[in-house]
């Protein structure tokens, strides 16, 4: 199937987000390190479970989001394209996001734990179904907390964590999960890189095991907001596949945690034509 190329960009922007804060708010996180080294030296020491605990103190504390971004996206051939839009979540809930490139809505996205729809206004044209449209686009099965990932930034491991002990390098922990199949869903590997000082996770790595496709997200620029709240003001995502290659850089003016207007209307018009896409082989 060919994926038209507002197709491309709204997907690829959207599945490579993460949300930033306003950065006239928002303190360096390098000015929050010290209150944590020693804190963090403590918890490394020990095991996994320590670990976590204190991983999970300084994950993505959030319920609601509301943004606004810019992205750059670069195809295989080195060409560029830019695009305006807004994304808004619920964390482990659903998804939302509109791409207005020229000003005016051209696509808008709805994803939650079970569904996944896309609608094409340029081309009039709509997906409505379960996750085999990202599958078409990143080469192997995403589900909604895989897209929460990418698109969040909140680490995804699915087996026990406590016995997923972290890998110490100079400058950061690494912890790593293989794949699996769930039902007809294959999990693809995870690989999450933590700040050494903090454990704020600043890289996300998503692998095929079977076929080798990959995608990655590097979250830059962190700020800590309401004293709580770590958010990358940059993201710069690489997805490469056997049948695709292209890079997003994305870059954030604003955003509210807790935005009273925050609703995810997903609402196909009439006459337009369901775009059909066939399960691969596993």
């Amino acid at each position: 199937m060919r994926i038209k190329l507002y197709t491309i960009l709204f997907i690829s922007a959207l599945t490579t987000l993460s949300c930033a804060t306003r950065r006239n708010s928002g303190t360096p996180l390098n000015n929050q390190q010290g209150q944590n080294d020693a804190v963090a030296n403590m918890a490394l020491n020990k095991d996994a479970e320590a670990f976590w605990r204190l991983a999970d103190s300084t994950s993505r504390r959030f319920r609601l989001i509301s943004a606004r971004f810019t992205a750059t996206i670069t195809d295989a051939d080195g060409k560029e394209q830019s695009v305006k839009g807004k994304l808004k979540a619920c964390r482990d809930s659903v998804i939302w996001a509109s791409l207005t490139p020229f000003g005016l809505e051209v696509a808008r996205l709805r994803a939650d734990k079970s569904s996944f729809g896309f609608i094409d206004f340029f081309n009039k044209k709509y997906f409505s179904g379960d996750y085999t449209y990202l599958k078409e686009l990143a080469g192997y099965d995403l589900d909604f907390y895989s897209l929460q990932a990418l698109v969040l930034g909140v680490h995804d491991f699915r087996g026990d964590r406590n016995s997923l002990a972290p890998g110490k390098s100079e400058e950061t922990w690494v912890v790593s999960e293989k794949g699996m199949l769930r039902g007809e869903m294959r999990i693809p590997d995870k690989k999450v890189w933590f700040a050494k000082e903090n454990l704020v996770p600043y890289r996300m790595e998503y692998s095929d095991w079977k076929t080798g496709d990959r995608v990655e997200s590097d979250f830059q620029t962190m700020q800590v907001y309401n004293n709580k709240v770590v958010f990358p003001a940059r993201l710069i995502v690489s997805v490469k596949t056997e049948k695709k290659k292209f890079k997003a850089d994305i870059d954030f003016r604003s955003i509210d945690f807790e935005d009273p207007e925050t609703e995810f209307y997903f609402s196909i018009p009439d006459g337009y034509e369901p775009i059909e896409i066939k399960k691969q082989d596993k």
